[in-house]
Protein backbone atom coordinates (compact mmCIF):
# COMPACT_ATOMS: atom_id res chain seq x y z
CA UNK A 1 0.00 0.00 0.00
CA UNK A 2 1.23 3.58 -0.96
CA UNK A 3 2.33 5.71 2.19
CA UNK A 4 0.88 8.95 1.91
CA UNK A 5 3.40 10.92 3.74
CA UNK A 6 6.91 10.16 4.38
CA UNK A 7 10.09 11.34 6.37
CA UNK A 8 13.48 12.36 4.75
CA UNK A 9 16.10 9.94 5.81
CA UNK A 10 18.88 12.75 5.54
CA UNK A 11 16.99 15.73 7.37
CA UNK A 12 13.82 14.55 9.37
CA UNK A 13 11.35 16.30 7.01
CA UNK A 14 8.06 14.96 6.36
CA UNK A 15 7.42 14.69 2.63
CA UNK A 16 4.59 14.39 0.74
CA UNK A 17 3.54 10.86 -0.90
CA UNK A 18 4.52 11.47 -4.53
CA UNK A 19 7.74 10.59 -5.97
CA UNK A 20 8.51 14.14 -7.50
CA UNK A 21 8.86 15.31 -4.47
CA UNK A 22 10.95 13.51 -3.04
CA UNK A 23 13.40 13.73 -5.94
CA UNK A 24 12.95 17.16 -5.78
CA UNK A 25 13.60 17.62 -1.98
CA UNK A 26 16.24 15.28 -2.09
CA UNK A 27 18.04 17.09 -5.25
CA UNK A 28 17.32 20.52 -3.84
CA UNK A 29 18.45 20.10 -0.27
CA UNK A 30 20.91 16.70 -0.34
CA UNK A 31 23.03 17.17 -3.30
CA UNK A 32 26.09 15.36 -2.04
CA UNK A 33 23.84 12.32 -0.99
CA UNK A 34 21.42 12.62 -4.19
CA UNK A 35 24.89 11.97 -6.28
CA UNK A 36 25.52 8.70 -3.86
CA UNK A 37 22.26 7.51 -4.95
CA UNK A 38 22.46 4.78 -7.98
CA UNK A 39 19.03 5.48 -9.42
CA UNK A 40 16.99 8.23 -7.67
CA UNK A 41 13.89 7.68 -9.02
CA UNK A 42 13.47 4.27 -8.22
CA UNK A 43 15.08 5.19 -4.18
CA UNK A 44 11.70 7.56 -3.96
CA UNK A 45 9.60 4.87 -5.43
CA UNK A 46 10.68 2.59 -2.86
CA UNK A 47 10.24 5.04 -0.16
CA UNK A 48 6.73 4.99 -1.01
CA UNK A 49 5.77 1.28 -2.18
CA UNK A 50 6.31 -1.89 -0.63
CA UNK A 51 8.71 -2.33 -3.25
CA UNK A 52 11.09 -5.45 -2.48
CA UNK A 53 14.11 -7.47 -4.93
CA UNK A 54 11.27 -10.38 -4.60
CA UNK A 55 8.93 -8.44 -5.99
CA UNK A 56 11.47 -6.97 -8.62
CA UNK A 57 11.55 -10.00 -9.95
CA UNK A 58 8.41 -11.47 -10.26
CA UNK A 59 7.29 -8.19 -12.49
CA UNK A 60 10.60 -9.30 -14.16
CA UNK A 61 9.87 -12.34 -14.47
CA UNK A 62 6.25 -11.73 -15.60
CA UNK A 63 6.58 -9.21 -18.28
CA UNK A 64 9.49 -11.46 -19.60
CA UNK A 65 6.55 -14.64 -20.00
CA UNK A 66 4.22 -11.89 -21.99
CA UNK A 67 2.17 -10.00 -19.01
CA UNK A 68 2.02 -6.07 -20.27
CA UNK A 69 2.62 -3.22 -17.58
CA UNK A 70 -0.94 -2.35 -17.25
CA UNK A 71 -1.45 -5.92 -16.55
CA UNK A 72 1.49 -6.09 -13.96
CA UNK A 73 0.47 -2.16 -12.32
CA UNK A 74 -2.89 -4.34 -11.57
CA UNK A 75 -1.12 -7.53 -10.00
CA UNK A 76 1.29 -5.80 -7.64
CA UNK A 77 -0.54 -2.30 -7.13
CA UNK A 78 1.62 -0.23 -8.52
CA UNK A 79 1.15 2.92 -11.38
CA UNK A 80 1.91 2.33 -14.58
CA UNK A 81 5.26 4.50 -14.30
CA UNK A 82 7.20 3.31 -11.12
CA UNK A 83 6.44 -0.81 -12.80
CA UNK A 84 8.18 0.38 -16.22
CA UNK A 85 10.41 2.35 -14.04
CA UNK A 86 11.43 -1.25 -12.31
CA UNK A 87 12.03 -2.64 -15.52
CA UNK A 88 13.94 -0.19 -16.73
CA UNK A 89 15.86 -0.33 -13.93
CA UNK A 90 16.67 -3.97 -13.85
CA UNK A 91 17.72 -3.52 -17.84
CA UNK A 92 14.58 -5.23 -19.18
CA UNK A 93 13.85 -3.60 -23.24
CA UNK A 94 9.98 -2.57 -23.22
CA UNK A 95 7.95 -3.94 -25.70
CA UNK A 96 6.81 -1.07 -28.33
CA UNK A 97 3.05 -1.56 -29.38
CA UNK A 98 3.67 -3.91 -32.03
CA UNK A 99 5.18 -6.53 -30.31
CA UNK A 100 3.66 -6.90 -27.57
CA UNK A 101 0.45 -7.39 -29.26
CA UNK A 102 1.85 -10.33 -31.01
CA UNK A 103 2.79 -12.00 -27.27
CA UNK A 104 0.91 -14.91 -26.96
CA UNK A 105 -0.53 -14.58 -23.92
CA UNK A 106 -1.79 -11.19 -25.18
CA UNK A 107 -3.39 -12.68 -28.00
CA UNK A 108 -5.31 -15.37 -26.03
CA UNK A 109 -6.48 -12.36 -22.85
CA UNK A 110 -7.88 -9.92 -26.17
CA UNK A 111 -10.01 -13.20 -27.68
CA UNK A 112 -11.46 -14.48 -24.50
CA UNK A 113 -12.56 -10.62 -24.22
CA UNK A 114 -13.53 -10.52 -27.39
CA UNK A 115 -15.62 -14.13 -26.90
CA UNK A 116 -17.15 -13.35 -23.86
CA UNK A 117 -18.34 -9.83 -25.30
CA UNK A 118 -19.40 -10.46 -28.83
CA UNK A 119 -19.19 -14.47 -29.16
CA UNK A 120 -16.45 -14.30 -31.96
CA UNK A 121 -12.42 -14.63 -31.96
CA UNK A 122 -11.69 -11.26 -33.70
CA UNK A 123 -14.22 -7.71 -33.13
CA UNK A 124 -14.73 -6.92 -36.72
CA UNK A 125 -16.72 -10.13 -36.87
CA UNK A 126 -19.00 -8.87 -34.38
CA UNK A 127 -22.37 -7.97 -36.10
CA UNK A 128 -22.47 -5.42 -33.74
CA UNK A 129 -19.17 -3.53 -34.80
CA UNK A 130 -19.26 -4.32 -38.47
CA UNK A 131 -23.17 -2.38 -38.65
CA UNK A 132 -21.42 0.11 -36.63
CA UNK A 133 -19.00 0.73 -39.52
CA UNK A 134 -21.17 0.89 -42.32
CA UNK A 135 -23.13 3.24 -40.45
CA UNK A 136 -20.16 5.26 -39.94
CA UNK A 137 -19.15 4.98 -43.66
CA UNK A 138 -23.15 6.10 -45.03
CA UNK A 139 -23.13 8.78 -42.75
CA UNK A 140 -19.49 9.91 -43.96
CA UNK A 141 -19.05 8.61 -47.37
CA UNK A 142 -22.91 7.95 -48.62
CA UNK A 143 -21.72 3.86 -48.58
CA UNK A 144 -21.46 0.65 -46.61
CA UNK A 145 -18.02 0.55 -47.28
CA UNK A 146 -15.34 3.09 -48.22
CA UNK A 147 -13.55 1.63 -50.65
CA UNK A 148 -16.73 1.78 -52.77
CA UNK A 149 -16.04 5.98 -53.04
CA UNK A 150 -14.83 7.12 -55.69
CA UNK A 151 -12.66 9.50 -53.86
CA UNK A 152 -10.65 6.83 -51.75
CA UNK A 153 -9.85 4.65 -55.31
CA UNK A 154 -8.60 7.56 -57.15
CA UNK A 155 -6.45 8.90 -54.10
CA UNK A 156 -5.22 6.11 -53.22
CA UNK A 157 -5.18 2.72 -55.77
CA UNK A 158 -4.94 4.78 -58.49
CA UNK A 159 -1.82 6.36 -57.55
CA UNK A 160 0.27 2.79 -56.63
CA UNK A 161 1.88 1.10 -59.72
CA UNK A 162 0.83 -2.48 -60.79
CA UNK A 163 3.22 -4.47 -59.05
CA UNK A 164 1.90 -2.68 -55.61
CA UNK A 165 -1.49 -3.27 -56.51
CA UNK A 166 -0.46 -7.08 -56.93
CA UNK A 167 1.10 -7.26 -54.05
CA UNK A 168 -1.66 -5.76 -51.71
CA UNK A 169 -3.59 -8.60 -53.88
CA UNK A 170 -1.45 -10.94 -52.45
CA UNK A 171 -1.29 -10.03 -48.84
CA UNK A 172 -4.94 -10.09 -47.98
CA UNK A 173 -5.88 -13.58 -49.27
CA UNK A 174 -1.97 -14.61 -47.92
CA UNK A 175 -2.88 -17.27 -44.92
CA UNK A 176 -6.59 -17.68 -45.68
CA UNK A 177 -5.86 -21.01 -47.78
CA UNK A 178 -6.83 -19.80 -51.14
CA UNK A 179 -5.94 -22.94 -53.22
CA UNK A 180 -8.82 -24.82 -53.51
CA UNK A 181 -8.71 -28.83 -54.56
CA UNK A 182 -8.78 -28.45 -57.78
CA UNK A 183 -5.81 -25.66 -58.41
CA UNK A 184 -4.05 -28.59 -56.04
CA UNK A 185 -4.37 -31.23 -59.01
CA UNK A 186 -3.29 -28.26 -61.34
CA UNK A 187 -0.09 -27.10 -59.13
CA UNK A 188 0.82 -30.95 -58.67
CA UNK A 189 1.03 -31.28 -62.52
CA UNK A 190 3.30 -28.09 -63.09
CA UNK A 191 5.26 -29.36 -60.56
CA UNK A 192 6.07 -32.58 -61.90
CA UNK A 193 6.10 -30.61 -65.53
CA UNK A 194 9.23 -28.82 -64.14
CA UNK A 195 7.84 -25.37 -65.57
CA UNK A 196 8.23 -21.88 -63.48
CA UNK A 197 4.63 -20.47 -62.98
CA UNK A 198 2.81 -18.07 -60.86
CA UNK A 199 -0.09 -19.17 -59.00
CA UNK A 200 -2.59 -16.64 -57.83
CA UNK A 201 -2.16 -14.44 -60.14
CA UNK A 202 -3.05 -10.76 -59.84
CA UNK A 203 -3.76 -8.17 -62.83
CA UNK A 204 -5.43 -4.60 -62.31
CA UNK A 205 -6.93 -6.58 -59.16
CA UNK A 206 -8.19 -9.61 -60.75
CA UNK A 207 -7.00 -13.13 -59.38
CA UNK A 208 -5.93 -15.82 -61.92
CA UNK A 209 -5.01 -19.57 -60.58
CA UNK A 210 -1.76 -20.08 -62.54
CA UNK A 211 0.13 -18.68 -65.13
CA UNK A 212 2.73 -19.89 -66.62
CA UNK A 213 4.65 -17.73 -69.26
CA UNK A 214 1.71 -16.04 -71.61
CA UNK A 215 -0.66 -18.75 -70.78
CA UNK A 216 -3.30 -18.63 -68.08
CA UNK A 217 -4.71 -21.47 -66.56
CA UNK A 218 -8.55 -21.14 -64.74
CA UNK A 219 -9.71 -24.22 -62.91
CA UNK A 220 -13.56 -23.55 -62.60
CA UNK A 221 -15.60 -24.73 -59.69
CA UNK A 222 -19.06 -26.05 -61.57
CA UNK A 223 -21.22 -24.45 -58.69
CA UNK A 224 -18.94 -21.18 -58.35
CA UNK A 225 -18.78 -20.69 -61.78
CA UNK A 226 -22.17 -22.14 -63.21
CA UNK A 227 -21.31 -24.91 -65.25
CA UNK A 228 -23.37 -24.68 -68.61
CA UNK A 229 -23.92 -28.19 -68.27
CA UNK A 230 -25.49 -27.80 -65.26
CA UNK A 231 -26.98 -24.21 -65.57
CA UNK A 232 -29.20 -22.49 -67.52
CA UNK A 233 -28.82 -18.83 -68.41
CA UNK A 234 -31.53 -18.12 -66.56
CA UNK A 235 -31.12 -20.12 -63.26
CA UNK A 236 -30.46 -18.53 -59.95
CA UNK A 237 -27.72 -19.71 -58.06
CA UNK A 238 -27.97 -19.10 -54.24
CA UNK A 239 -24.32 -18.15 -52.85
CA UNK A 240 -23.16 -17.50 -49.07
CA UNK A 241 -24.51 -14.88 -47.26
CA UNK A 242 -27.98 -14.67 -49.24
CA UNK A 243 -26.64 -13.74 -52.32
CA UNK A 244 -28.60 -14.44 -55.26
CA UNK A 245 -27.23 -14.31 -59.04
CA UNK A 246 -28.70 -15.21 -62.31
CA UNK A 247 -25.98 -17.75 -63.97
CA UNK A 248 -25.83 -14.91 -67.25
CA UNK A 249 -23.97 -12.51 -65.24
CA UNK A 250 -21.60 -15.00 -63.64
CA UNK A 251 -21.00 -16.05 -67.24
CA UNK A 252 -20.54 -12.49 -67.97
CA UNK A 253 -17.79 -11.85 -64.89
CA UNK A 254 -15.81 -13.98 -66.10
CA UNK A 255 -15.96 -13.45 -69.71
CA UNK A 256 -14.92 -9.73 -68.80
CA UNK A 257 -12.07 -10.88 -66.34
CA UNK A 258 -10.88 -13.24 -69.17
CA UNK A 259 -11.16 -10.45 -71.98
CA UNK A 260 -8.73 -8.02 -69.41
CA UNK A 261 -6.08 -11.22 -69.46
CA UNK A 262 -6.31 -11.42 -73.40
CA UNK A 263 -6.04 -7.47 -74.16
CA UNK A 264 -2.79 -7.55 -71.98
CA UNK A 265 -1.26 -10.66 -74.26
CA UNK A 266 -2.47 -13.71 -71.85
CA UNK A 267 -4.24 -16.72 -73.79
CA UNK A 268 -7.01 -17.98 -71.02
CA UNK A 269 -7.39 -22.03 -70.91
CA UNK A 270 -10.12 -23.53 -68.64
CA UNK A 271 -10.77 -26.57 -66.97
CA UNK A 272 -13.78 -27.26 -65.60
CA UNK A 273 -14.39 -29.44 -62.37
CA UNK A 274 -16.32 -32.36 -63.51
CA UNK A 275 -13.61 -32.97 -66.57
CA UNK A 276 -10.93 -32.62 -63.40
CA UNK A 277 -12.07 -34.73 -60.93
CA UNK A 278 -12.72 -37.52 -63.57
CA UNK A 279 -8.88 -37.26 -63.85
CA UNK A 280 -6.13 -39.51 -62.93
CA UNK A 281 -3.12 -37.28 -61.47
CA UNK A 282 -1.01 -38.52 -64.55
CA UNK A 283 -4.02 -37.61 -66.89
CA UNK A 284 -3.83 -34.49 -65.00
CA UNK A 285 -0.55 -34.00 -66.07
CA UNK A 286 -0.56 -35.09 -69.61
CA UNK A 287 -3.66 -32.31 -70.00
CA UNK A 288 -1.47 -29.83 -68.52
CA UNK A 289 1.45 -30.04 -70.81
CA UNK A 290 -0.64 -30.73 -73.81
CA UNK A 291 -2.46 -27.55 -72.89
CA UNK A 292 1.21 -25.72 -72.56
CA UNK A 293 2.90 -27.03 -76.05
CA UNK A 294 -0.87 -26.54 -77.59
CA UNK A 295 -0.71 -22.81 -76.67
CA UNK A 296 2.66 -21.54 -77.06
Amino acid sequence: MKKTKCRCEFCGKEMGGRIQGIQKHIKNNHKIEAEKIPNLYMYSAKILYPITNTIMSKIVKKYKTGESINKLSSIFNLPYNVVKNILDYCNVEIRNTSSAAKQEIVRERYKKTVNERYGVENVSQASEIQNKKRETFKRNYGVDNIFKTEGFYNNWWNKMSEKEKEEICRKKTAGLGCKSTLEKKIQIALNTIGVEYTSQFYLKKKRYDFKIGNIIIETNGDYWHASPKKYKKDDIIKYPNNVFKKASDVWKKDIKKKRLAEKNGYTVVYIWEDELNKMTEQETIEWTLKTLKSNQ
